[in-house]
């Protein structure tokens, strides 16, 4: 099941209250920040035909499905590509634990391969 909410940083808090309960890593924030400029809305501003365009992307996330529904995928990691899992995750987690607790690593360990998750929590 997938969802995709809209909405400002503000209104996140309201919905997410805590790190802690595990919803919080469930959700994949997107921020970004566009340049402030007037688009002229005009129709003949663009030569943009909506339903075309949503046809097409629709095609492709169709055309995903199928590929990854034909066949079991697996993915691995190579060796150096581990290695820089591992490097990047250490960081996280000790960046997530001094700004934000060690309640908030649980998240860092769901974010990251559920090996690691199950390694912290088997000790």
């Amino acid at each position: 099941m997938a969802v995709c909410l809209s909405g400002t940083p503000a209104q996140a808090p309201r919905l997410i209250s805590s790190a802690e309960d595990g919803l919080f890593s469930r959700f994949l924030f997107y921020a970004f920040k566009n340049e402030v400029v007037w688009l002229d809305p005009s129709i003949s501003a663009s030569n943009l035909v909506l339903n075309d365009h949503f046809d097409n992307l629709s095609q492709l996330v169709l055309n995903g499905i199928d590929f990854l529904s034909s066949e079991p995928t697996e993915f691995s990691l190579t060796p150096a590509q581990w290695s820089k899992l591992n490097t990047a995750f250490s960081r996280y987690l000790k960046d997530v634990a001094v700004f934000n607790g060690d309640d908030a690593s649980a998240v860092v360990f769901r974010l990251g391969p559920f090996v690691s998750y199950r390694r912290y929590y088997q000790q």
